[in-house]
């Protein structure tokens, strides 16, 4: 266990000075015997966390999305953490390691000098792959508003069976739903009309 020692070792130091903290790589994993490859990447999850106080005024940011690889989760991590530094949320510090709910996941520390809010479509699709598109309309809508996008998914509505757009962004602003008291029959006028609205906003 000599490597997964010093390892962690770096990790604490490394937390300590306030930076970005690193899973193993893959020399390292590729060094290590199979049973202290899932040591290091279940050890190193919140290691530094457990050995030091977590500075005050600190928040952490964590997902329940997990995946297959952790270079994955890792490659998440950094997006959002570069996001959450973009939006005005300084990054303390950042881990990747094996969720809790299976596979791997990530957590990043930071100074929550904005709220970070949710926003859920309203529209539900039957096909994964029309959420995404609507998903990024909205982040580029959003993100022309002015408001610092940290992350967006498109989350499975279990007992419906759909797909919904989630987008979170950091702001003191959010996001109200203005609806229309018009009535169409076909939706070519809704597009229309909704057009015209937002030229209007």
């Amino acid at each position: 266990m000599e490597k997964i020692s010093s390892f962690l070792v770096i990790i604490a130091m490394a937390a300590s000075a306030g930076a970005y903290v690193p899973g193993p790589t893959a020399a390292d994993l590729q060094s290590m015997k199979p049973a202290d490859v899932k040591a290091a990447e279940t050890s190193f999850t919140g290691a530094a966390d457990k050995a030091l106080p977590q500075p005050a005024g600190v928040a952490v940011y964590t997902t329940r999305d997990s995946y297959d690889m952790i270079s994955q989760a890792r490659a998440e991590m950094e997006r959002t953490a570069a996001n959450m530094n973009g939006a005005g949320l300084p990054v303390v510090a950042s881990y990747a390691g094996v969720s809790p709910y299976g596979g791997y996941s990530f957590t990043i520390e930071y100074l929550p000098l904005l709220p970070i809010k949710t926003y859920v479509g309203r529209e539900r699709f039957a096909f994964k792959t029309e959420a995404q598109a609507y998903l990024e309309k909205m982040e580029g809508v959003l993100r022309a508003a002015g408001l610092g996008l940290i992350r967006g998914k498109v989350a499975e509505n279990t007992p419906n069976s759909d797909y919904v757009a989630k987008i979170e962004f950091a702001s003191l602003l959010s996001v109200k739903t203005y609806q229309s008291n018009q009535r169409f029959t076909f939706k070519g006028e809704a597009q229309a009309a909704l057009e015209g609205s937002l030229a209007v906003f």
